[in-house]
């Protein structure tokens, strides 16, 4: 099959590398692979595709496929422009964030309705959080597939373990990320055997967060984005 996969950017982020094992697998059941980006930004997340010979394409057209993969909420524009004929599957990641979305740009409602399959990571966002959207579609036409990542065996070796727990957390430091939470939460249970490390993606730690941190450098450890490969290691 010729398949288009469509990123919203090709930033570090989850719904990049999720992407990006979906091209892996695709790719190694012999189909004709190409991916598209809605932002034309240059990010760590292209050269992958380059590698493995993948098309990125700047200016494409959404005609000649036989399946289109769109993914992310903001792909919605691409799941309405394409042309019935093709099918469309589109991978929803965001969670409130994603109503936020909707809210501002009302016209991509109309994606729950024109997508061929529609495929989130978990059943909450289904049940609850898109559940408004969905009321016209069958349930087989909804599916739920959960993130995973394909750990390199054996892992790349990062910084042993100072404390018995290490909780890691990676992503965009955002306050809808709940880091804040998390530092709070490690903070309250005040355990000499717990220690978090928080690999940043992009973003600043809010100064509250970030004072309670610092005031404890062997229980918190602060990173900056770290490669794909040492990242896993971390996880």
């Amino acid at each position: 099959m010729r398949i288009l996969l469509v990123n919203h950017q090709f930033i570090m982020s989850g719904a990049a590398v999720m992407l990006s094992q979906i091209a892996d697998i695709l790719l190694a059941d012999g189909h004709d692979i190409s991916v598209a980006t809605l932002d034309s930004t240059e990010g760590p997340m292209a050269q992958p595709y380059r590698d493995r010979g993948i098309p990125l394409l700047r200016d494409f057209k959404l005609r000649g496929y036989d399946l289109v993969i769109a993914n992310t909420l903001l792909a919605a524009r691409i799941v309405v422009q394409t042309e019935p004929a093709i099918p469309t599957i589109w991978w929803i990641r965001e969670t409130e964030y994603g109503l936020k979305l909707l809210e501002k740009n009302p016209e991509w409602r109309k994606a729950f309705d024109m997508a061929s399959r529609i495929v989130f990571p978990g059943a909450t966002m289904r049940d609850n959080v898109f559940q408004s959207f969905l009321y016209k579609r069958r349930p087989d036409e909804v599916l739920i597939v959960p993130n995973g990542l394909d750990l390199p065996k054996p892992p790349p070796k990062v910084e042993r373990n100072k404390r018995k727990y290490r909780i890691v957390n990676v992503g965009t430091m955002d306050r809808r990320k709940r880091q804040l939470d998390l530092i709070r939460a490690v903070d309250i249970l005040d355990r000499d055997d717990i220690e978090l490390v928080l690999i940043r993606l992009d973003g600043a730690l809010q100064n509250d967060a970030k004072k309670v941190a610092l005031a404890d450098p062997k229980r918190y450890h602060m990173l900056d984005q770290r490669s794909r490969e040492e990242t896993y290691g971390w996880i």
